[in-house]
């Protein structure tokens, strides 16, 4: 049976503060995996579901990380972020993607896509995510 989690940011004035995690327990019932959060706590950010997926290190992945494949280049790599897609386009792909990248160094030339599977996980490192991390996405 799969896992479903979840994790929110969590800001305090504007910036990253922390991760809260929820999720469905193995008896079917809502559970927090974190201490759940009082009003004080800071401004909680939109939900992000875990994939079900884990990278090479088996760091689960969720909507938001950022990836590389872990043998890369340290100053010119391809960083693929996680998202959700719903197909409200032509493309007939649905579900959990990642080629949506981010060129990182002196990258230049023709990128092919990589499917969201385990086998190209099992590669792959998460180095971050777009809250923690927002100078790997631009």
């Amino acid at each position: 049976m799969r896992t479903i989690k979840f994790r929110q940011p969590v800001t305090k004035q504007g910036k990253f503060y922390d991760w809260h995690y929820w999720g469905y327990l193995e008896d079917g019932n809502l559970g927090f995996f974190t201490t759940p959060l009082s009003s004080n706590d800071g401004e909680i950010m939109e939900s992000y579901q875990f994939t079900g997926l884990k990278d090479k290190n088996g760091k689960e992945i969720y909507e938001g990380d950022l990836l590389v494949f872990a043998d890369r280049d340290i100053k010119n790599f391809v960083v693929h972020e996680i998202f959700y897609h719903d197909n409200d386009s032509a493309d007939n792909h649905i579900g959990f993607q990642m080629n949506r990248v981010h060129w990182q160094g002196n990258l230049c030339g023709g990128f092919v896509g990589h499917r969201f599977l385990p086998k190209t996980t099992k590669l792959m490192a998460v180095i971050g995510n777009i809250y923690e991390n927002p100078e790997l996405i631009k």
